[in-house]
């Protein structure tokens, strides 16, 4: 069942908004996190996924024990937050969030956040014991061609919630750059976060069988 998760407050005056809550955490089921960072004026994402220790196979007849089959996942957390004009969305309080997760009994397997400002932040969050990365999911179309994947065959359920859903459904993609990208007016940080949230657990899908 979902549940509220831990508040966090920006300049004392904002919270982080999360979308709808965190499911209950498994302590021997690793959480794959992504982080889409943003300064004042922009939206910061973050999303959990984690395996279900079911496999979906791609293909009619395929043995799920091949390697033509991908994990099924379920979000476990998901948020976003707007950044004020004339402030920086604070990356320590992303960081404390993720503190918070640990504290009440979240395992994460990997976290990765994109380039824009990662990089203290990465390493703040690898002292404590979580194994994190860069990782972008504009620079190549792989975070997203998996992810559409998993969509299509139904092994990644996706909440009722009309930001993720409607960022989802504007994607559009570059015929010739093949990057994937929002619609003038639209957004993509749940989308990138979710993205690399999968791409990551991926990453780490055979030690999973």
């Amino acid at each position: 069942s979902w549940s509220p998760l831990p508040k966090v407050v920006y300049n004392s005056t904002e919270t982080l908004a999360l979308i709808p809550g965190w499911k209950n955490p498994k302590p021997d089921v690793p959480v794959y996190a992504a982080l889409d960072l943003a300064l004042s004026g922009d939206r910061a994402a973050a999303v959990g996924v984690r395996p279900t220790g079911r496999w979906i196979a791609l293909g009619e007849g395929e043995d799920i024990t091949g390697l033509n089959a991908i994990p099924e996942a379920e979000i476990v957390f998901m948020g976003a937050v707007q950044g004020r004009r004339e402030a920086q969305v604070q990356l320590a309080e992303v960081r404390q969030l993720l503190y918070r997760l640990v504290q009440a009994g979240v395992w994460f397997g990997k976290v990765s956040a994109d380039q824009y400002q990662s990089a203290d932040l990465l390493q703040q969050i690898r002292g404590v014991g979580i194994r994190a990365e860069e990782r972008s999911v504009d620079r190549k179309p792989d975070a997203y061609v998996s992810l559409r994947m998993a969509l299509w065959k139904k092994a990644l359920a996706i909440p009722p919630e009309p930001l993720l859903l409607a960022e989802l459904s504007g994607l559009v993609q570059n015929e010739k750059s093949r990057k994937v990208d929002h619609p003038d007016q639209g957004s993509k940080d749940l989308a990138d976060a979710l993205a690399g949230a999968y791409a990551n657990l991926l990453d780490d899908a055979a030690g999973l069988r």
